[in-house]
C-alpha cells in the first residue's frame, strides 16, 4: 500500500489514474489519497464498486474511496470494517450484535448456527428478551441465543419448548404435570379450571395424594383434580367438603351423621364424645333410635339405657 505525497488526478475514457510526484502511477495496489484509500488496477484505474483481493472482499465508492461501516447496496445492507475488508459472523456496532451471512448480506430473521437459533430483527439487530413472532412468544438469552426448557425471568418460571415456542397450559416433564397460565407464568398453589380445583407446588408440580395447605388438609387425585365427598384412602373412608378441605368431627352428609376423628379417618363401632356415647355402624353411619346389643341409643344418636 503507498501513500501519495502530492499529486494530481487524470481522467480520460477509461476511467481515473492518479499521477504521484514523480510522474507515475500506482497499479494492482491501494494508495491512501487525502485521507481516503483508493485501489488501482492493472492498468492503473480507480476501481468502483465490489473488489475482490484473494479470498476478501472490499467495496469502493463511485468516487473510488474504500467504504467502511454500513452499506446498503441494492436492498442488502453489509459491513465494512475499519480496513475496509467486507465482515462475515457476528458484529458487535456499539451495544448491538448483527449477523452477516457468508455473502456478506446482513441477516435478518431466525438463523440457527451450529444447533442454535437467533433471531435478527428486521433492522438486523439481534434480538434478547421476549420476542414475539407469528402469534408465539420465544426468549432470547442475553447471548441471543433461544432459549429452551425452563427460563426464570424476574420472580417468574416459564418453560419454552424443542421449538422455543412459550408453553402455555398442561405440559408434562418426566412423570410431573405444570400449569403454565396463558402469560405463560408457571402456576403455583390453587387454580381452578372450569370447576375443577388443582393445586400446584411450590416448584410448580401438580400435587397429588394429600395436602396441608395452611392447618387445612386436602387430597387430590392421581389426575391432580381435588376430591370432595366421600375418599377412601388404603382401607380409610375420609369426607372431603365441598371446598375441598378434610372433615373432622360430627358431619351430616345427605342427612346422616358421621363422626371422623381428628386425623379425618371416618369412625365406626363406639365413640365416646365429651361425657356421651354413640355407636358408628360398619358404613359409619350413627345409630338412632335402636338397640346395639343391649344398648340403646336415642333419636341424637346418644347412649341413653341399657336393659
Amino acid at each position: 500500500m503507498l501513500e501519495a505525497e502530492q499529486g494530481k488526478w487524470v481522467q480520460d475514457e477509461h476511467g481515473w489514474r492518479y499521477y504521484n510526484q514523480d510522474g507515475k502511477f500506482t497499479v494492482n495496489n491501494w494508495q491512501y489519497i487525502d485521507g481516503s484509500w483508493y485501489y488501482f488496477n492493472g492498468g492503473g484505474y480507480r476501481v468502483t464498486g465490489w473488489l475482490q483481493l484473494g479470498n476478501t472482499w472490499y467495496y469502493l465508492y463511485k468516487d473510488g474511496t474504500m467504504a467502511t461501516g454500513w452499506l446498503l447496496e441494492g436492498k442488502t445492507w453489509y459491513y465494512l470494517k475499519d480496513s475496509g475488508v467486507m465482515a462475515t459472523g457476528w458484529v458487535l456496532d456499539g451495544n448491538t450484535w448483527y449477523y452477516l451471512k457468508g455473502s456478506g448480506a446482513m441477516a435478518t430473521g431466525w438463523i440457527q448456527l451450529g444447533n442454535t437459533w437467533y433471531y435478527l430483527k428486521g433492522n438486523g439487530a439481534m434480538a434478547t428478551g421476549w420476542l414475539h413472532y407469528a402469534n408465539t412468544w420465544y426468549y432470547l438469552k442475553d447471548s441471543g441465543a433461544m432459549a429452551t426448557g425452563w427460563v426464570l425471568d424476574g420472580n417468574t418460571w416459564y418453560y419454552l419448548k424443542g421449538s422455543g415456542a412459550m408453553a402455555t397450559g398442561w405440559i408434562q416433564l418426566g412423570s410431573t404435570w405444570y400449569y403454565l397460565k396463558g402469560s405463560g407464568a408457571m402456576a403455583t398453589g390453587w387454580i381452578q379450571l372450569g370447576s375443577t380445583w388443582y393445586y400446584l407446588k411450590a416448584s410448580g408440580a401438580m400435587a397429588t395424594g394429600w395436602v396441608l395447605d395452611g392447618k387445612t388438609w386436602y387430597y387430590l387425585k392421581s389426575s391432580g383434580a381435588m376430591a370432595t365427598d366421600w375418599l377412601l384412602d388404603g382401607k380409610t373412608w375420609y369426607y372431603l367438603k365441598g371446598n375441598g378441605a378434610m372433615a373432622t368431627g360430627w358431619i351430616k352428609v345427605r342427612g346422616v351423621w358421621y363422626y371422623c376423628s381428628s386425623s379425618g379417618a371416618m369412625q365406626t363401632g363406639w365413640l365416646l364424645d365429651g361425657k356421651t356415647w354413640y355407636y358408628l355402624k360398619d358404613n359409619g353411619a350413627m345409630a338412632a333410635n335402636t338397640w346395639i346389643g343391649r344398648y340403646y341409643v336415642n333419636g341424637s344418636g346418644a347412649w341413653v339405657k341399657t336393659r
